[in-house]
């Protein structure tokens, strides 16, 4: 294991979350120690190792020797993981993380079964970052979370508070321009997502659903403004994710129905290469970078 003043490994690599045979050891594990089913292990497990990948293509041009990372609702810390063990210095943000719901525990059972996991945990909400006593970060970022967060403003501008002069803040998160619900794979009404309860009122007694706030490209592009941050919005994410389709068991499965009727069509009609083109606020999801104007970074 390396620290963060040591030159990392910036190639995708073969992790440990991408080795079946460890992930089944893992499963295993942390079956025994948590209690829980087996399938809702195997689930989150399956998941998390998904959205690793993801994660890593995501941050591969923006990692570097020597930078610190603070990774926002790291879930149970694969991500975290898996960039410290290829030298990053990193810390995992996870309110919670010391709780007792189910990916806290897995979380646990994860540190306890890599015993050269040292990632740092902060177990609180964004809106709680302190630069006293949680130093600064060079990179801050997010796979799938930042619609999960209450007061979104709010959160955002404390995380740009523990922000390291010259860094960067990435975020990847679906955008509700578009009227989909990914978690439940369902067409939303153009611009009253809420509206969907009428038709399945469970959804308002949903966990999930409640701790949605429909962020979209506006709301970023305003906060940006109001904050004098720059702002620029990743092109070709909506491609790369429809494509998961094709190579992500995991992904398939929580998308049935619409998307890969459309995805298939597409396909047959040659048109998938569009989806990489299209207008940030026609996409979703969104990948997009904020970061201090003064600092003379470009986008």
């Amino acid at each position: 294991m390396t620290d963060g003043s040591q030159s990392p490994s910036t190639g995708d690599g073969g992790g440990l979350h991408a080795n079946s045979s460890w992930r089944d050891a893992f499963v295993a594990f942390a079956v025994a120690r948590t209690g829980l089913p087996t399938t809702r292990v195997r689930q989150v497990v399956e998941t998390c190792a998904a959205e690793v990948e993801v994660g890593l293509r995501l941050l591969g041009g923006y990692l570097r020797p020597g930078i610190r990372l603070l990774d926002v609702g790291a879930g149970i810390g694969l991500l975290a993981f898996e960039l410290r063990r290829r030298g990053y210095e990193i810390v995992a943000l996870e309110p919670g993380a010391n709780g007792f719901g189910d990916s806290a525990r897995i979380g646990e059972a994860l540190r306890a079964f890599v015993p050269e996991h040292d990632v740092a945990v902060i177990d609180r909400e964004a809106s709680g970052l302190d630069p006293v006593s949680d130093g600064v970060f060079d990179l801050i970022f997010s796979v799938n979370v930042l619609e999960h967060i209450p007061d979104l403003e709010v959160n955002l501008a404390a995380m740009l508070g523990v922000l390291a002069p010259g860094g960067q803040m990435l975020h990847t998160c679906p955008n509700y321009h578009v009227p989909y619900e990914p978690h439940y794979a369902m067409p939303l009404v153009p611009g009253f997502p809420q509206a969907v309860t009428w038709l399945r009122p469970q959804l308002r007694e949903d966990e999930v659903w409640r701790s949605l706030n429909f962020i979209t490209t506006s709301r970023v592009r305003r906060f940006a403004g109001s904050t004098g941050l720059s702002v620029a919005f990743e092109p070709g994410l909506l491609h790369a994710t429809i494509s998961r389709i094709d190579t992500d068991p995991s992904f398939s499965a929580r998308h049935p129905g619409l998307v890969p009727v459309i995805y298939r069509v597409m396909q047959r009609l040659g048109l998938i290469g569009l989806l990489r083109h299209l207008p940030p606020a026609l996409a979703t999801p969104m990948s997009f970078r904020l970061w201090r104007t003064s600092t003379g970074q470009n986008s």
